[in-house]
């Protein structure tokens, strides 16, 4: 055997016992692409709506210096189309996170990862800048659905962001010829997945589709964060969010062009939720374990300091009182019932004790 079909056989053995991955997130290069955006901003893959032509009324490019009451911090989200951004310039004008687009549909059925992706993740690492990440969905279907989420988990192999996983629902495609019927356990099978990785899933749409399109219950259960897109002077979404993007017209130091601007309702340096062992937790920015109550997106979290800070579940006891927290963790008030037994948590959180009246109604609850 001579000396080349040696050295060829010995890369085939390589080959062969290689591990294999369904996909890997490339480097930023040219890449097959099939899929084109087309939605309530979009049309053929141009942004063909901003602020002044959007379905919501009003404009707004709110301040920098001043944010409004419950805004925690102002942020960006970007994609390939704000080009090669000059990051130290956006950190220096005070941006305080950034959402950062994966990519669209997956490889699977034409869609590809962010040309500026890799780069941009890189870049808010080196100068600690808060981010979460997004992708564009085209799924048709819960397979499609599937493959996006895997694109974005392979993306994320190595990176830890402290913001959510969010499914960008958009794309008029998705909902066409009788799709929309199937948009919620699409959403399920990406958010599970992502979930299942350990990141904290989440869903962006804008107002008119979390009202008319969203209607599944699934989607307003908790379990997923929201990302609401209304360009207003106020956000007019009645369910709990933890981002609003109020403009596309946004001018940032270290950015062509315009920019999407977001409102955050949670502290974005604290907020990392991890998923350890099947249980939920969340992180400090130094990477510890948070205990104690936790106030986010409107409701509030127990991360019980007795199992390391461990997300609360169903009925649980907290300062020598009795609370029940729904499955995402979120403290409930009002009736709830629990193993067939009612409950009547008080505004406070704590599960009534004794004699308590309820709407002028007696009741008399075991101590």
């Amino acid at each position: 055997m001579n000396k080349h079909l040696k050295l060829f056989s010995a890369l085939l053995v390589l080959m062969l016992l290689a591990p294999v991955s369904m996909f890997v997130c490339p480097a930023d290069a040219e890449a097959a692409q099939t899929l084109v955006e087309n939605s309530w901003r979009y049309e053929g893959g141009q942004l063909v709506s901003d602020d002044a032509s959007s379905e919501e009324d009003g404009i707004a490019l709110l301040s920098m210096e001043a944010l409004p009451d419950g805004v925690t911090a102002q942020g960006i989200d970007v994609s390939e189309h704000q080009g090669r951004i000059d990051w130290d310039a956006v950190k220096a004008s005070g941006i305080d996170f950034a959402i950062l687009r994966v990519g669209f549909g997956a490889p699977s059925f034409g869609g590809r990862v962010d040309y500026q992706f890799n780069r941009n993740i890189s870049e808010c690492e080196r100068l600690g800048i808060p981010y979460g990440v997004y992708v564009y969905s085209y799924a048709f279907d819960n397979q499609q659905a599937a493959d996006e989420a895997s694109m974005v988990i392979d993306c994320l192999s190595g990176h830890n962001p402290r913001l959510p996983v969010y499914y960008d629902l958009e794309d008029k495609t998705i909902i066409a010829d009788g799709r929309q019927s199937g948009i919620a356990s699409r959403a399920q099978t990406f958010c599970n997945k992502i979930s299942s990785a350990g990141y904290k899933p989440g869903i962006y749409a804008n107002l008119n589709w979390f009202n008319n399109i969203l209607t599944d219950p699934v989607f307003k259960s908790g379990s997923w964060d929201h990302w609401i897109a209304q360009y207003n002077s106020q956000c007019h979404y009645t369910g709990s969010y933890s981002f609003w993007q109020y403009t596309s017209r946004g001018k940032v130091s270290g950015i062509s062009g315009n920019v999407d601007m977001n409102y955050a309702y949670v502290d974005v340096s604290l907020y990392y939720w991890q998923l350890k062992e099947g249980t939920w937790h969340y992180a400090t920015s130094d990477g510890k374990a948070y205990t104690g109550w936790l106030r986010q997106g409107g409701a509030w979290y127990w991360l019980d300091p007795d199992a390391g800070g461990a997300m609360a579940t169903g009925l649980h006891e907290c300062n020598g009182s009795m609370y029940w927290f729904d499955a995402s963790g979120a403290m409930a008030t009002g009736w709830v019932l629990d193993g067939g037994t009612w409950y009547y948590a008080t505004g406070s959180g704590a599960l009534a004790r004794g004699p308590v009246s309820v709407g002028g109604v007696p009741y008399c609850f075991d101590a």
